[in-house]
């Protein structure tokens, strides 16, 4: 409709416009048609002052002056020919006047071919202009028509408007909803009844009001960008602010805001359309905030299930429920007969923390006795500032109550049960403003309490078990220590079997030689051999030898019996060793004289004494000394020499011989019962073979060592090393030595 208003008004214009272009086209033609009328003229004098030269040529440069004359005169159009024509009229033969007049005449031909079709179409958009215009005309008058029929409708409309905008102004007015309206100052052009009524402020008010003022303090950056945001874009979608009230309310809104001109002044302002979301909010704050604490839940249950050692990881445990509640306290207290011990306890202000901790220690507990009574009943414990002061009233006066003494205002202990009785409480506390506990608060305490006794009962039960299997792993290590005890036991005896075997075998051999011997003596004494004195004299020594053979064979095996029982008991005395040698030399002597053998024994000046078992020691030389003597030939010589070492608390003894020496082999065998050293001596002597072993055995349970280097041909040394113990009037001197040698005449 407001289209086809304008119809009439653009007939006339355009009918205007084709008028003024008909008689433009006229003015065009005529100046067309003027310059053809030049141009004929030209051509035509042009023409005539040819013909002029081809009949006189004589008078051809006066017939071209008078034509460039011509040509050059004040005209209405200018000559449409070329000027290089007119410049050089004058200057030309008849003959080259002639051929460029036909090229000029040519040229302007064309000229005047191009007018006649101008003009022709000249003509034709003249026509269709004034028959447009005409057409136009005869149009104009049922548009003047319709023109004023639309005008009739209008006015019609513009009273339906008044009477929609009123009703709109109805609808405005009365919605639920904040409507305003803000010019680019930040001044307020409009706002509906419900904005009034909802933020306070009076008519009066929004005069000296601008937007900024309704506005939270936190909430000025965004918005004034956004102001600024909006009137670059025209309209901005989901706007969220918080607007503050005249009485200092915080409301939270949401809307959408656009720009639109002022239908009044013209100028762009903003239209904006606010829904109060403050309840929303809230329940969306729950929501958010019940979410959190399900997460952190959850997540604390996930770190106890993965978790050996709850108790470091309470304090974090606490931390990130007490960030999630926003709480100033958490403590983890558990209640083993009654008396409280904390566990964990974390706080938001570290300087409180010990009067957090001071809070389960006597006096302090027994002040919070009826808090303590409805814990014991297996109850939800929640206090706030009244009640805590009504505790603080009953309590003595020179005991303060530790709640109050750090500004608790609110109170929540939460209990743990275990098998129907109290196992302990998870405790949180408010500092800033009393606070009523909610139901979802409540949960997640009783989840965290539950998540947290549920791992203290999986790891002691998981210690239990431990326990148990390190138990179980003890007495298997000690049934496969048995088992290689048994083992080992059981191999001995069957190494012990086998040389037992083998020893009486060696011991059958041994035995059964001498007493063969023995026997066949003893049948030769009952013949008549008897009779001769000295044969019955040889007799009685050779069986003395083979009894006496017999006889330390028995005893050594005995020896040896009670070593490896280990019924050998030392019987420690204070002795002097050197006389101990030299009795030692006496019992040999007879023995080194048969052989021709001297005995050498090197001893210091004072008496070498050490707690020793003299018997046993008097065995060890007597038998390193028979050996001595036994591989030792003719000649030879056998020292024993006693040397005491105060710096390393020992004395060494040591037996060095002459005779033939043992071979390199033998030597890792020497000390073996019944090894392969046995060898007869250099006057046939026989050996028992087991004296080495009896010799090591004694000089061991001294605590002392034996060794032994030998070189075949030359000799061997053996070394005694016995722990040293003297009197400082018995400690011999380290310079002072004497030797004493028992030569041994020939036999």
């Amino acid at each position: 409709m407001r289209q086809r208003q304008w119809l009439p008004f653009a007939a006339i214009i355009l009918i205007g416009l084709l008028t003024i272009g008909a008689l433009f086209i006229l003015f065009h033609k005529q100046r067309l048609e003027a310059e053809l009328s030049t141009t004929g003229s030209d051509m035509r004098l042009l023409a005539e002052y040819r013909d002029s030269t081809l009949l006189a040529p004589n008078r051809t440069l006066e017939h071209q002056l008078a034509l460039r004359v011509h040509l050059l005169r004040s005209r209405p159009t200018p000559y449409r020919g070329s000027h290089t024509f007119i410049d050089s009229l004058g200057l030309w033969e008849p003959a080259t006047f002639v051929r460029y007049s036909r090229s000029e005449l040519s040229a302007l031909g064309k000229r005047q071919t191009a007018l006649f079709s101008r003009i022709e179409a000249v003509d034709t958009a003249q026509t269709v202009l004034f028959l447009s215009a005409l057409f136009l005309s005869i149009l104009l008058i049922p548009l003047l028509l319709l023109y004023l029929r639309t005008l009739r409708q209008r006015l019609h409309l513009l009273e339906k408007l008044e009477e929609s905008e009123a009703r709109y102004r109805e609808i405005i007015e009365h919605m639920p909803d904040l409507i305003q309206s803000v010019d680019a100052e930040g001044r307020f052009v409009y706002v509906n009844r419900y904005w009034r009524r909802v933020m306070g402020y009076t008519d009066e008010d929004l005069q000296r009001l601008r937007i900024w003022d309704i506005l939270r303090p936190d909430q000025l950056p965004k918005c004034q960008s956004l102001f600024e945001q909006v009137f670059q874009e025209q309209v901005l979608l989901g706007v969220e602010t918080v607007f503050i009230t005249k009485h200092g309310q915080e409301i939270y809104v949401s809307g959408n805001v656009t720009v639109r001109p002022d239908p009044i002044t013209g100028k762009p302002v903003t239209r904006a359309l606010f829904r109060d979301v403050t309840a929303q909010r809230q329940q969306l704050q729950l929501l958010q905030y019940q979410e959190a604490l399900a997460n952190t839940t959850s997540r604390i249950a996930q770190q106890l299930l993965t978790s050996l050692s709850p108790e470091t990881l309470a304090p974090s445990i606490l931390e990130q429920l007490g960030e999630t509640l926003n709480t100033d306290a958490l403590y983890l207290v558990a209640l083993p007969g009654d008396v409280p011990q904390p566990i964990a306890v974390w706080t938001r202000d570290v300087e409180k923390a010990s009067l957090v901790a001071a809070t389960f220690e006597q006096p302090c507990w027994d002040l919070l006795r009826p808090l303590w009574e409805r814990l014991k009943a297996i109850a939800i414990v929640e206090a706030v500032s009244e009640e805590l002061l009504s505790l603080s009233s009953a309590t003595e006066a020179n005991t303060p109550n530790p709640l109050l003494a750090r500004g608790t205002q609110a109170l929540l202990w939460v209990p743990f049960v275990r098998q129907g009785q109290l196992w302990g409480f998870i405790g949180t506390e408010d500092w800033k403003q009393p606070r009523f506990w909610n139901p979802t608060e409540r949960t997640a305490l009783e989840s965290v309490a539950a998540s947290l006794l549920f791992t203290f009962d999986r790891i002691h039960a998981y210690r239990e078990l431990q326990r148990f299997a390190e138990d179980l792993l003890q007495a298997r290590n000690m049934l496969e220590a048995y088992a290689e005890e048994l083992r080992r036991a059981n191999e001995e005896l069957q190494e012990r079997n086998a040389e037992k075997d083998r020893i009486m075998s060696i011991v059958s051999h041994d035995l059964r030689s001498p007493l063969s011997g023995i026997r066949g003596l003893a049948e030769i004494l009952q013949t008549e051999e008897a009779l001769d004195p000295s044969t019955v004299q040889e007799f009685a020594r050779l069986i003395y030898e083979a009894s006496e053979y017999l006889l330390n064979l028995v005893n050594d095996l005995l020896e040896v019996a009670r070593l490896e029982q280990g019924r050998i008991q030392l019987q420690l005395t204070e002795t002097d060793l050197c006389a101990l040698a030299r009795s030692t030399f006496r019992f040999m002597e007879g023995v080194a004289r048969s052989k021709n053998i001297q005995l050498v024994l090197e001893c210091p000046d004072s008496p070498v004494v050490a707690l020793v078992d003299a018997p046993k020691i008097s065995q060890v030389l007597n038998n390193l000394l028979s050996n001595a003597i036994k591989f030792t030939p003719s000649g030879g010589t056998v020292t024993v020499r006693l040397q005491p070492r105060l710096e390393n608390g020992e004395v060494e003894i040591h037996v060095i011989d002459t005779g033939i020496g043992i071979p390199q082999e033998l030597l890792p065998h020497l000390f073996e019962k019944f090894g392969p050293h046995q060898r007869p001596g250099t006057a046939g002597e026989r050996g028992t073979g087991l004296g080495m072993p009896i010799i090591k055995n004694f000089v061991e349970l001294h605590g002392g060592t034996i060794q032994v280097s030998s070189t075949v041909g030359i000799g061997s040394h053996f070394t005694i090393r016995l722990p040293y113990r003297c009197t400082a009037e018995t400690a011999p001197s380290a310079s002072s030595s004497q030797s004493t040698s028992i030569p041994v005449p020939p036999s």
